[in-house]
């Protein structure tokens, strides 16, 4: 089974529908969308009126943009788990390329950076905004980021992924079949972005071992 998830904020509720319309038409078995009764970072604000076909996963509280993953590996236990982020358009033939790159013991990403970026060695970081495709044997394992790794997803999904003995590989035609769309309230103005990447990355090294210092 194939789940394409995600999150959603208030300042995106207005494109929200078209892009939800995009999702409903990649051919996956679900699409599920996972939203907090109480936002960390904003007020309380009623959904648009959601396309039919659409699972309503709501959580008590804010998981941050990893409750893509974490809440929908629970509301979808053994799936395949497709998440993507919500100030984006997701184009005819983007799960299919994720999709055709599926193996066992692989997440499959539309794209990816590595981590000697921020000064941390042998690891790849998928970008969520491209598509992650995470096998249901890893990702109900994953659990929800704690504080210093809550607006960083990315870092803490992927990191988590290679810990469990996964390995993140690129698709770049998925990527090809993305375009950005408007993105008020993004995480990267809340706090130092910078800072919160290397005490994610820390927290995996000292989980697993992975990603030394270099």
């Amino acid at each position: 089974m194939l789940v394409i998830s995600l999150t959603a904020i208030p300042p995106r509720f207005g494109q929200l529908p078209w892009v939800l319309a995009g999702l409903l038409a990649q051919g996956a078995d679900a699409v599920a969308l996972t939203i907090p009764r109480r936002y960390a970072r904003f007020d309380a604000a009623p959904l648009p009126l959601l396309p039919e076909g659409v699972t309503l996963v709501e959580t008590e509280t804010d998981l941050g943009p990893a409750g893509k993953l974490t809440a929908a590996a629970g509301a979808f236990p053994g799936a395949d788990l497709l998440i993507c982020d919500d100030d984006w358009r997701y184009g005819k033939g983007w799960a299919e390329a994720l999709r055709a790159a599926r193996r066992p013991g692989l997440a499959v990403a539309g794209s990816t950076w590595p981590t000697e970026r921020i000064g941390r060695k042998g690891g790849t970081v998928a970008q969520g905004f491209a598509g992650l495709l995470v096998p249901g044997d890893i990702a109900h394992r994953i659990p929800p980021p704690p504080e210093p790794a809550w607006a960083v997803d990315d870092i803490w999904i992927s990191g988590w992924i290679a810990g469990l003995g996964g390995r993140i590989v690129e698709a770049p035609a998925a990527r090809a079949a993305c375009e950005p769309l408007a993105s008020p309230g993004a995480l990267q103005d809340r706090g130092d972005r910078a800072a919160a990447n290397r005490d994610t990355a820390a927290l995996i090294h000292a989980a697993f071992g992975i990603w030394p210092l270099g």
